[in-house]
C-alpha cells in the first residue's frame, strides 16, 4: 500500500469553522450536538467529519475512510487536536 502525505499536522476544526455549503454535507449531525467538539478538516478541497473514518488497519494510521476500492483518505491523531492526513492507494 502506497501513503502520500506531507506529515504535517493540520487542526481540527468546529462545527462553527464550516461554511454553510460544508455543513450541509453533514446534514445526519444537529447543529447543537457538534457546537464545542472539534471533529473536522480540509483536506484537497474537501470538508471531512473524523467519526466517519474507520480503525485503519495501515500501520501507523488512526482511521482511513475508502474513496474506492483501491484509495482513500488515511488519519493520524497527534497533540493538540491535530491530525496529520494523507492518501493511499494500492
Amino acid at each position: 500500500m502506497n501513503i502520500t502525505t506531507n506529515r504535517k499536522p493540520r487542526f481540527l476544526l468546529d462545527w462553527h469553522d464550516l461554511t454553510e455549503r460544508e455543513r450541509k454535507e453533514f446534514d445526519y449531525i444537529d447543529e447543537p450536538e457538534a457546537n464545542g467538539s472539534a471533529r473536522f478538516f480540509r483536506y484537497m478541497g474537501r470538508a471531512y467529519d473524523t467519526h466517519e473514518f474507520t480503525r485503519s488497519p495501515v500501520k501507523g494510521w488512526d482511521g482511513c475512510a475508502a474513496d474506492s476500492y483501491f484509495s482513500g483518505v488515511v488519519i493520524k491523531f497527534v497533540r493538540d487536536e491535530r491530525i496529520v492526513v494523507g492518501t493511499y492507494y494500492s
